[in-house]
C-alpha cells in the first residue's frame, strides 16, 4: 500500500527546504522547496489557519482562478 510506503509512491516529492513566509495573528503562509519525481525543483506555498482550507491555482502569466463557495446553510453571500 503506497500510503504506508511513500518511498515507493511515484508521485512523492522530496522536501528540500521549508519555512514560514509570513506569520500573522490569524494565519501563516508556508513556503516549501521540493524536488518532484521527474527532478524539477519547485516551490509549494500554502496557508495554515483555523477552520478552513483553500487552493489558489496560479498560471505562468500571474492570473489566478477564484471560486466563491458558500456553506450549505448560508442563504446569502457572507461578507
Amino acid at each position: 500500500m503506497l500510503q504506508n510506503n511513500p518511498e515507493k509512491d511515484p508521485l512523492t516529492e522530496k522536501l528540500i527546504d521549508s519555512g514560514i513566509a509570513y506569520k500573522g495573528s490569524f494565519l501563516q503562509v508556508h513556503k516549501d522547496t521540493v524536488k518532484t519525481p521527474d527532478g524539477v525543483v519547485t516551490t509549494r506555498e500554502y496557508l495554515h489557519h483555523p477552520g478552513a482550507s483553500m487552493i489558489i491555482p496560479m498560471f505562468e502569466d500571474g492570473t489566478v482562478i477564484l471560486e466563491r463557495q458558500l456553506p450549505p446553510s448560508a442563504a446569502q453571500k457572507l461578507s
